[in-house]
């Protein structure tokens, strides 16, 4: 770790303003955060892909994109992560 403090920009994702619901700070760097099912909703509105496409648009081409220590973090209630995870076990038990 470096003990200089450098002045890095918030990088936003352009087409989830909707989203956004914030910056959150964490050491010697502010991130923008979003709510990811709304960034889901916005793909599926906006680009008129299903459900299952606007996720995975989503996990590939959004939450799988590092652009470094302030890439952007895209939040999941407690709620919407279960049944994620119940989704993923379902399909792996397929």
């Amino acid at each position: 770790m470096s003990d200089e403090i450098e002045d890095a920009p918030v990088l936003f994702a352009v087409g989830f303003e909707g989203a956004l619901l914030g910056v959150g700070r964490q050491f010697n760097s502010d991130v923008a955060v979003y709510d990811y099912s709304k960034c889901v909703s916005i793909l599926m509105e906006e680009q008129d892909f299903s459900y299952e496409d606007a996720v995975e648009w989503m996990e590939y081409n959004v939450v799988g994109a590092y652009v470094g220590k302030t890439t952007p973090i895209f939040l999941m209630d407690q709620e919407y992560y279960q049944e994620v995870v119940d989704a993923e076990k379902k399909d792996a038990a397929t």
